[in-house]
């Protein structure tokens, strides 16, 4: 669950903006590539190693989307 919940809300709101406007974040699925990973070695870590992990992707994914906003003058 401490992988699935973040990588399927990513997987959705992906699905979701390919039926609204055609194209999807290449960000975001990387990040799912990175939680599918820590989820099949997620067996051998202990749960604080694994959340750790996942919020290191998750934060990754939030500075380079706010620093995607900055950039265009979104903030």
């Amino acid at each position: 669950m401490t992988v699935a919940g973040p990588a399927g809300y990513l997987l959705g709101e992906n699905a979701f903006r390919w039926r609204m406007i055609g194209s999807v974040s290449p960000r975001r699925l990387f990040c799912v590539l990175a939680l599918a990973i820590l989820g099949v070695f997620g067996g051998a870590m202990s749960a604080i190693v694994l959340s750790v992990g996942v919020l290191a992707v998750l934060a990754a994914l939030a500075l380079a989307e706010s620093s995607l906003l900055a950039g265009r003058g979104h903030v």
